[in-house]
C-alpha cells in the first residue's frame, strides 16, 4: 500500500520495487480508523515489468482467464503469502521471467483502447 502521492513519486516507488504485492482489499468498515487503503494498480504493476503477487479475487477474474502472469496466494492462509513471496524473490530467474511476461501481457492485452472496448461491450452494450 502506498499513501496518495504525485505521479512522479508513484513511478519512482514502483521502479524501486522488486515485486508488487496487491493484498486483498479490506472493506472500509473493517479497517482501523484513519487508515487509507490506497493500492497500486494492476495495470501499473504489469506495465512496470515487476512480478505481481496477489490473491485471486473478482476484480482479477477476466485477467486470470486471459492468463495474467502473476503469483497467487491464498488470502485465508497468511503463511502462504510468505511462501509465495519468498518463492518469487528467491527462485533464480523467476522474478525476471514473470516481469518480462507481465510487461508483454500489459502491452498486448491492457492497452487503453482494449480496456475501453471491454468497458463499452460489457457495461454499456
Amino acid at each position: 500500500m502506498v499513501p496518495p502521492v504525485d505521479q512522479g513519486t508513484y513511478a519512482r516507488l514502483l521502479a524501486l520495487c522488486r515485486c508488487s504485492l496487491l493484498p486483498v482489499i479490506v472493506p472500509a468498515h473493517e479497517r482501523a480508523p484513519g487508515v487509507a487503503n490506497v493500492l497500486m494498480s494492476v495495470v501499473d504493476t504489469l506495465a512496470s515489468g515487476k512480478p505481481l503477487v496477489t490473491s485471486p479475487h473478482d476484480g482479477l477474474r477476466r485477467l486470470m482467464a486471459e492468463g495474467v502472469p502473476a503469483v497467487f496466494y491464498d488470502h485465508a492462509d497468511p503463511a502462504d503469502l510468505a511462501r509465495q513471496l519468498r518463492h518469487t524473490l528467491e527462485t533464480p530467474g523467476l522474478a525476471d521471467d514473470l516481469g518480462g511476461r507481465a510487461l508483454a501481457f500489459a502491452r498486448d492485452r491492457m492497452d487503453i483502447y482494449r480496456i475501453l472496448e471491454t468497458i463499452v461491450t460489457e457495461q454499456i452494450l
